[in-house]
């Protein structure tokens, strides 16, 4: 089928039921996608896309910070952040941009319950140094 389609195997996947196609030259991923696309044995097809990294934080704090790229740090979940490095070929910022932060500094929570409790030390002990 890929001889037909201007492709060469490259590589199979069996448990996956996949193969990794090669096209010949002079032949576009469109114009293969639609051929490989158009045969009934042909689950899907797709691109394989190729990623690098275009740009590598500066901040020495980077690691620390599960939010932009959650590695597990501190026992997180891998992948729970906010996909920041997949944003940054696109935008890094800019100095156009003002952030303010509002703050009253009034803590709203209720202060803790006192508890009655017993102490077992000695009489005329201070609990505290």
């Amino acid at each position: 089928m890929h001889g037909r389609r201007g492709g060469e195997l490259v590589k199979e996947f069996p448990r996956l039921g996949l193969h990794h196609v090669k096209l010949k030259k002079g032949v576009s991923v469109e114009e293969a996608l639609k051929e490989y696309q158009a045969e009934p044995e042909v689950e899907y097809a797709e691109p394989n896309f190729l990623y690098s990294i275009q740009q590598q934080p500066d901040d020495p704090h980077f690691p620390e910070q599960w939010a932009l790229q959650n590695l597990r740090q501190e026992g997180g979940t891998l992948g729970a952040d906010i996909n920041a490095i997949n944003a940054w070929p696109f935008s890094t910022g800019s100095s156009d941009v003002v952030v303010a932060i509002l703050d009253t500094g009034v803590d709203y929570s209720p202060p803790p319950k006192r508890t009655r409790s017993t102490s077992t030390a000695p009489r005329g002990a201070t609990p505290f140094p």
